[in-house]
């Protein structure tokens, strides 16, 4: 089966009485991007696209690979650990 394409935008938001008010850097967000990368690894029937939203640009969009890449290396690790205590 060809997997499905997914695009979805990504960054920090900054609210004004709950609602947006503008784009921010992740790190500045009061979303974390750790359970989206979660739900990418765990999906693989799409094929997930995120375009950064944020001020700066090309540096989330490499912080929030570089996040991907963690947990993707703790869940290796995870896995392993557990492979071992057999």
């Amino acid at each position: 089966m060809k997997s499905k394409k997914f695009y979805t935008h990504f960054s920090g938001i900054e609210h004004d009485n709950g609602n947006k008010k503008r784009c921010t850097p992740i790190k500045k967000g009061d979303m974390r991007f750790d359970p989206l990368a979660d739900c990418i690894l765990d999906n693989k029937d799409y094929r997930i696209i995120i375009i950064s939203g944020s001020p700066l640009l090309e540096h989330d969009a490499m912080y929030m690979k570089v996040i991907l890449e963690r947990v993707k290396t703790k869940r290796e690790m995870k896995a392993q650990r557990k492979n071992s205590k057999k």
